[in-house]
C-alpha cells in the first residue's frame, strides 16, 4: 500500500471539518502527527493500563537477596499478556542505615516458581478509576509484598537513598519514566532493589503497566 503526503504545513487556516487533506509530511519523508489526547488516553479507556502499589510502609530486602520484600508484580505463567511498564514510583519516609543503590530486581520462574508469597498491604487498580480492584473485574497481573525467588538479577538502577535525616533530602525519590523499555512476558517478574535494606517500614512503591495481548 503505497501512502502520498504533502511536505509542509498544507494551509495557514484550520481545516474544516468533513475535509480530507493529504497527510503532512516532513522533509526527510517523515509522517507529521499530534496527540489528540493525553499520551495513555487511549490505552487507559480501554481499560488495559493499571498501577500496583504498597500501601503501607514496608522494609526492602538487600541487595538480590532471593528472599525478597518490597514490592513485587509477577507476570503469571498462565497469562495471555505481556506487561509493559510505564512508570515507577519510589518513596522512602525513613533514612537508610547504610547508603543504598535504588533501582528494579527482575527475575523469571524458568528454574522455580515463586514461593513464601505475601499479598499484606498491596493493591492494583486498574487507572481507569472506579472499576474496581485486579482480580475481581479485570487484569492478570500479581502482586506481593513478599517473595522467595530464584537468581534475581539487577535491571536497572534509578539514584540512592542515603543515611541523613529526611528533613536533608538524604536521597532521591521520586516518579521513573520506563516509557514500555521493559517488559514483563508471562513467568517472569520485577520488583523493588536497594542494595542495602531501606529504613525499617519506610518504604512505599508503585508501577504503572500496560497489559497488551500476546
Amino acid at each position: 500500500m503505497l501512502i502520498q503526503g504533502q511536505v509542509g504545513q498544507p494551509t495557514t487556516t484550520s481545516i474544516a471539518a468533513g475535509t480530507t487533506p493529504a497527510i503532512r509530511q516532513g522533509q526527510l519523508g517523515d509522517v507529521v502527527v499530534s496527540e489528540l489526547h493525553g499520551r495513555y488516553y487511549e490505552t487507559t479507556y480501554r481499560r488495559n493500563m493499571y498501577t500496583a502499589a504498597l500501601t503501607a510502609g514496608t522494609t526492602t530486602s538487600a541487595a538480590l537477596s532471593t528472599t525478597n520484600t518490597g514490592l513485587l508484580l509477577l507476570n503469571p505463567s498462565y497469562s495471555q499478556f505481556n506487561l509493559v511498564l510505564n512508570k515507577v514510583g519510589f518513596s522512602f519516609l525513613v533514612a537508610f542505615t547504610a547508603a543504598a543503590a535504588i533501582g528494579l530486581q527482575a527475575g523469571t520462574q524458568s528454574t522455580a516458581a515463586l514461593s513464601g508469597l505475601t499479598t499484606t498491604n498491596t493493591q492494583t487498580k486498574s487507572n481507569y478509576i472506579g472499576l474496581g480492584t485486579i482480580g475481581t473485574t479485570q487484569g492478570s497481573a500479581l502482586t506481593y509484598s513478599a517473595a522467595t525467588t530464584t537468581a534475581p538479577w539487577l535491571q536497572c538502577v534509578f539514584g540512592a537513598g542515603l543515611t541523613g535525616a529526611i528533613t536533608t533530602a538524604p536521597g532521591i525519590y521520586s516518579y521513573f519514566d520506563i516509557e514500555g523499555g521493559i517488559i514483563i512476558p508471562p513467568g517472569a517478574w520485577v520488583s523493588t532493589y536497594t542494595s542495602t535494606a531501606s529504613g525499617a517500614s519506610g518504604t512505599l512503591a508503585s508501577f504503572t503497566y500496560e497489559e497488551v495481548p500476546l
